[in-house]
């Protein structure tokens, strides 16, 4: 690659982080650059604090990693960084109920300071400082490069752009991206046919330790018209001293079937539920509640490449779970991997 090439990947999320810090570690004559629309790093691994306590928070998106015996072999580089620098903690899973132990030799691990923290680890081993709040509108050829731009007006020309976003935002961008995926037909209906569950998630923060009276850290929940996951965020974490947080996740159907609700529309009725579950619980100091509109992938792309290259010159690549075999950390991790691969092959 020569000094002038410059990369962007495009997402905050664990695709995105990855990708950025494998690029960065192999490409040391070029520039990578990353934006994301949202605040700040995360993606579906988000962690949210309490306004009113920010040693309170919850995770609202995943939970934790599980990592079977083949996956524990292929990412071992990766499971090895995490846990030597405590950013994930291996721990067993009697105080969850309802959870199915899945493979034999299944490892699991959860993050102390918050899911979000892995993301963030791996943006701090790029390097690389994120321009958050940038909301990609339009992708266009301009000289032989990529012009890329935001909502806001951002505007950048780049050698490889990296869309690490859901599939179904890839398709609502402007410019010779639209043109390129339309104007092949295959390639388009193919990626419709990549599908998301929907869900919404509720955070109750009580900004300073609570016993709930459970007996328990998380629980899958089987029979709620509403809830099927419920933890005690705080718990779940390792935090017994910290003050008390709770995360619950609806069911994909109930998500699916409100999915054109507002979160601020649905917190009340969300809220109410959960108290009606558990009608000791004392009132929490502040509660979130986030609309997951694409929470996992229930349908990949067809073969499952971990990335996709839609133009070779100037290189456009897709990423992200959507593109992976597992909708997960290992699938992220798989994804991220093909992209990094992808654009170092092409220079």
């Amino acid at each position: 690659m020569s000094s002038c090439s410059k990369v962007l990947v495009v997402g905050g999320g664990l695709t995105a982080a990855v990708t950025a810090h494998k690029l960065a570690d192999t490409l040391s004559q070029g520039t990578v650059t990353v934006w994301d629309k949202a605040r700040g790093a995360g993606g579906r691994m988000t962690t949210s604090r309490s306004p009113g306590n920010p040693q309170c928070k919850v995770d609202l998106g995943a939970q934790y990693v599980s990592a079977s015996p083949a996956n524990q072999k292929l990412h071992e580089v990766f499971y090895q960084d995490l846990v030597s620098s405590g950013t994930l903690v291996h721990f067993d899973t009697q105080g969850i109920t309802g959870f199915r132990q899945g493979e034999p030799g299944t490892k699991h691990y959860y993050a102390p300071d918050g899911m979000a923290s892995i993301v963030k680890h791996f943006f701090k081993r790029s390097g690389i400082d994120v321009e958050f709040n940038q909301r990609i509108t339009d992708v266009s050829k301009s000289d032989g490069k990529w012009k890329v731009t935001t909502e806001k007006g951002l505007e950048d020309c780049f050698d490889a752009v990296v869309l690490t976003l859901p599939v179904p935002q890839v398709l609502d961008l402007q410019g010779d991206i639209s043109t390129i995926i339309r104007g092949d037909s295959h390639l388009h209906n193919k990626l419709q046919n990549v599908d998301y569950s929907a869900r919404f998630a509720l955070g109750f923060f009580y900004d300073e330790p609570v016993d709930l009276g459970v007996n328990w850290t998380s629980n899958y929940v089987s029979n709620h018209p509403i809830f099927r996951f419920v933890a005690i965020d705080n718990l779940k974490r390792g935090d017994k001293a910290g003050p008390t947080s709770v995360i619950a996740h609806t069911s994909v159907p109930f998500g699916i079937k409100h999915i054109e609700k507002t979160p601020d529309s649905m917190k009340s009725t969300l809220t109410n539920s959960l108290q009606e579950m558990y009608p000791d619980w004392p009132e929490p100091a502040n509660v979130k509640c986030l609309k997951w509109k694409f929470s996992q992938v229930s349908k990949s792309y067809e073969g499952s490449p971990g990335s996709l290259v839609i133009n070779k010159e100037p290189q456009l690549i897709l990423a992200g779970d959507g593109f992976a075999a597992t909708s997960n950390f290992d699938g992220c991790l798989h994804s991220a991997t093909s992209a990094a691969a992808n654009v170092v092959n092409a220079f």
